[in-house]
């Protein structure tokens, strides 16, 4: 009975070591599973005990599990020179953690798994006398912090000490093991190949080049398991669980060589994957990668993967090429590093782009293909260009951020024309705003057509080729054309490009290069020189600013003089080449003064100092000119600004401009005084064409104090080319009547009108007026707003005429006036008015002349307020159908509501004798 107990303890402790599988310890002890239990069950003494009973049984051949080295392990399994080294981890927890690491033992402090826990055949243990021998005495406790705390008794595991070993089981053999040959004279032993029956398994590997880069679909930025990772499809199910000791893993390939793997740096089998490093990718899991022992993999097919298990040796066949690799990356470069080997006999650097307008340098749409660390936009540090990582190792780029497309996702936020935009970037795309030598790493089927190479310098910086292309690329040649101007706000000369596929225009911009025929080139930034693609300025110091801030100068002000032949587009859609023959013409800052002047016929003074071998040519576009003795003549000018241009005649120096305006000192325009179809219209005298140029010259509009631009950004079009104005453009026209409107037109006299409803309204009110009229006199009396209303009631006969009896003596109101509330008034009407009375005290409506010769106009409208007496202007329909326009005095003066005559109105317009509008003496009728 004690000595199958004893079997059952060394089987047991075997089993835990890994290298029993679990149907194997029933197959050596028997059937009878209770002693089994009871056998693992033993106190340690009687292990002890047992074991030392049993000693004189360890004669002959044997087979123990022994502490082997990785180098040793492999010795004779691989074709190899370079030795599989021992794997060092940074995670002391995955080295303790037997499910990770099964069939491997470790140091003590856990930095390092030194090799495989391996089954060996010797001829007699004694051989094995100079190495530690354990049992399970000798088990020691380790807690691994994990998800949750295991502990295991694994008395090899944990057992740092190369070659030590424990006994199996007399009459246990296992099914993979290797031959103790000999024990040198050193003391170091020597292996056999692993022996065992090998299977063929069918099923499925594959691998993927994966250097620098995340793997794809996860929900976080996850890195590969090196520069090559292989995934083998069903592993678990197929070769082994993660409760089985894996001894070996060989890679062998066509060309004869063949790679041991060692578990935590190259083989994560709960998973089916296996990884190795080429010399690039540095760290793992926290393990420390070693490539030297795999660099000679590039180039080669791995025909077959081995693995040697505690369940047997295990081939799978593949024809997997590992290919060689090419690591691309989109990368933050400033500009200065990025043009440096770019432009040719220029090595003036190209500063970043500082701006004052921080919502362009935030929105992609204008700067797209840049980039900016400062998140308030205040400056455009370079550009987002693809580069190849010629760096050896990602050490260089460890302290760099690695963008994957998991990354925490940006969201900006911008105001452009009043109106706020929020955007949100994922992955690559918020490089955008990051930090200089940000990168993300391209996947193999995005090699970039274009790209620099990046190096590390002695001085540990990194450095950029000049841009390379692929075999068989280049730059393609475009049939867009391109002119030059210096009418531009976009500094001191615009180039326009024409014809560039919109695909081009509206991608990431990373260079544009103007070369000129010298040899010189020059390169250009986004906002202050490239604008919306095609639009390309160049400051030579003689327009200070760009976009609020000092511009950059110094890398273009010697293109002056100089032709530009060749334009360079280097965008996400591809390399461009543009042929060119564009003059940059010679400026030095000259300035011409012209002086304002009249329409019509007349001249102006010029003042002008020309550059030496400047061949003056005066032109004004629009206007018949001359020009002599420093005066500008002209004739039949038309009012509005022009523009002198001295051109030279030799074409070698930049056009020199000046504005001037010619006015005139009468306006051919007017308000039509139509509410319900406002319009500026012609003066019955005026010009069409005088009309037509002042409309066409409107500049402004001002409404009630705010000014409306009538034309460029934020512009507002109130009067319409027609003349026409939209009151329904509720935001100029807010409700709250009346309008005073200005319309400035370049070289008129402002025009200056009120827009309101020529109808009575609530604005109008006569409350706090009053002063009763005397009951029998028919003229109306001074009113004061001490004074109060006439109270009574109001009263219909059956013809429809309406009167007041007076609440004071009871008799009706007879040729008198009279301030009366009206109870008839409906919302938006005015409440009260003032009223009139007829010698047979009917309400009067229409024309009325007063005794003082004053002419007054009662609303004759049904609208609930009939009668009331109209103030301010009003179309009134005349005996021959047409309506009229007049005045009637809106002040309390002692004769409100009289209407005006042969004189100007309080608001600037002229009425004739019978109080009807005129302009130029013409009545304006409807």
């Amino acid at each position: 009975m004690k000595k199958q107990k004893t079997l059952a303890v060394l089987l047991s402790a075997a089993m835990v070591a890994g290298a029993i599988p679990t149907a194997a310890l029933a197959e050596v002890v028997g059937s009878n599973s209770d002693s089994g239990v009871k056998a693992a069950e033993l106190s340690e003494d009687q292990e002890i005990e047992e074991q030392n009973e049993n000693s004189e049984d360890e004669t002959g051949p044997r087979y123990v599990l022994m502490n082997v080295p990785y180098d040793e392990v492999y010795g004779k399994d691989i074709e190899n020179e370079t030795k599989v080294d021992a794997v060092s981890s940074a995670t002391k927890k995955k080295t303790k953690k037997k499910t990770v690491v099964n069939g491997t033992y470790h140091s003590n402090d856990g930095r390092e798994i030194k090799g495989a826990i391996i089954p060996v055949k010797v001829d007699n243990l004694s051989l094995l006398n100079g190495f530690k021998r354990v049992s399970a005495s000798n088990a020691e406790k380790v807690t691994v912090a994990s998800a949750s705390d295991s502990t295991y008794n694994d008395n090899l595991f944990d057992e740092e000490k190369d070659y030590t070993y424990a006994v199996l089981p007399n009459g246990y053999t296992p099914k993979v093991y290797k031959e103790l040959i000999e024990i040198d004279k050193n003391g170091k032993p020597e292996f056999s190949k692993f022996q065992g029956r090998e299977q063929e398994v069918d099923t499925t590997a594959t691998i993927v080049a994966c250097s620098g880069r995340y793997q794809p679909g996860k929900k976080e930025n996850k890195p590969y398991h090196g520069d090559y990772e292989i995934t083998i499809q069903d592993y678990q199910d197929l070769i082994a669980s993660s409760s089985n000791a894996v001894y070996e893993v060989v890679l062998d390939t066509k060309e004869g060589d063949s790679y041991g793997l060692r578990l935590l740096e190259n083989t994560f089998l709960r998973k089916g994957e296996l990884g190795f490093s080429t010399g690039f990718t540095t760290k793992s899991k926290g393990c420390t990668l070693n490539p030297n022992h795999y660099k000679s993999l590039i180039g080669k097919t791995i025909t077959g993967i081995r693995f040697v298990t505690e369940n047997g040796i295990f081939v799978i066949p593949t024809e997997l090429k590992v290919e060689e690799q090419e690591i691309y990356a989109l990368m933050n470069i400033p500009y200065d590093e990025l043009y440096k080997n770019d432009l040719k006999q220029n090595d003036i650097p190209v500063d970043a782009m500082t701006s004052a307008t921080y919502q362009k340098t935030r929105t992609k749409s204008l700067s797209n293909g840049s980039y900016h660390k400062n998140s308030d936009g205040s400056k455009i540090d370079g550009v987002t260009f693809p580069v190849k990582l010629k760096v050896n190792s990602d050490e260089a780029l460890e302290k760099l951020t690695h963008v994957g497309d998991c990354s925490k996702e940006l969201t900006i936020t911008t105001t452009l024309r009043g109106k706020q935009q929020t955007n949100t970037y994922k992955g690559r795309d918020t490089l955008f705003e990051n930090g200089t030598y940000a990168y993300y790493v391209l996947s193999p089927e995005e090699k970039p057509d274009f790209y620099k190479e990046v190096t590390v310098g002695e001085d540990g910086k990194f450095e950029f080729s000049e841009t390379k292309f692929q075999d068989g690329k280049s730059a393609e040649k475009s049939k867009a054309t391109a002119e030059i101007t210096t009418k531009t706000t976009r500094g001191d000369y615009q180039i326009n490009v024409s014809g560039l596929d919109k695909s081009v225009t509206n991608s990431s911009i990373y260079e544009v290069i103007l070369e000129t025929k010298d040899g010189k080139s020059y390169g250009l930034r986004h906002l202050e020189n490239i604008w919306r693609g095609n639009e390309l300025g160049i400051y030579t110091g003689y327009t200070k600013e760009s976009h609020g801030v000092d511009a950059s100068v110094e890398p273009y002000k010697d293109i002056m003089g100089k032709t530009i032949d060749k334009i360079t587009y280097l965008t996400s859609a591809g390399a461009y080449e543009i042929d060119t023959d564009l003059y940059v013409p010679m400026k030095d800052g000259t300035q011409v003064e012209v002086a304002d002047g009249k329409s019509g016929n007349g001249s102006v003074a010029v003042t002008v100092k020309l550059p030496e071998r400047f061949d003056p040519e005066y032109q004004v576009t629009g206007l018949k000119t001359s020009f002599a003795d420093g005066a500008l003549t002209y004739t039949d000018a038309m009012p509005g600004k022009y523009t002198l241009t001295i051109s030279d005649k030799n074409e070698k120096w930049a056009d020199i401009e000046a504005d001037f305006v010619l006015s005139s000192d009468t306006n051919p325009a007017y308000y039509n005084r139509d509410y319900s179809a406002p319009a500026v219209i012609k003066k019955g005298s005026a010009d069409e064409a005088d009309f037509a140029n002042y409309l066409k010259n409107i500049t402004k509009v001002s409404v009630n104090g705010k000014e409306y631009a009538a034309s460029g950004k934020g512009a507002a079009v109130i009067v319409k080319s027609d003349g026409t104005i939209d009151l329904a453009n509720s935001s100029v026209f807010d409700g709250k009547e009346p309008y005073t409107v200005v319309v400035t037109s370049t070289g008129y006299p402002d025009l200056t009108f009120e827009i309101k409803q020529v109808t009575y309204d609530s604005s109008d009110s006569d409350s706090g007026e009053s002063g009763e009229p005397a009951g029998s006199s028919s003229k109306k009396k001074n009113t004061s707003a001490s004074d109060g209303m006439t109270a009574g009631s109001w009263s219909q006969d059956a013809a429809g005429n309406w009167y007041f009896k007076n609440a004071a003596n009871g008799k009706n109101l007879v040729s008198a006036w009279a301030h009366i509330e009206n109870p008839y008034a409906g919302a938006g009407q005015p409440k009260d008015s003032w009223f009139h009375f007829d010698a047979n005290g009917v309400m009067q409506t229409g024309w009325f002349k007063d005794s003082d010769g004053r002419w007054y106009f009662f609303n004759p409208v049904s609208d609930s307020t009939l009668g009331r007496m109209m103030t301010g202007w009003n179309w009134i329909k005349g005996n021959d159908g047409k309506l009229r326009c007049y005045y009637f005095e809106e002040i309390s003066n002692g004769h409100r509501g009289a209407m005006y005559s042969g004189t100007t109105t309080p608001d600037g317009y002229t009425v004739d004798a019978d109080g009807a509008w005129t302009v130029n003496g013409i009545v304006v009728t409807r």
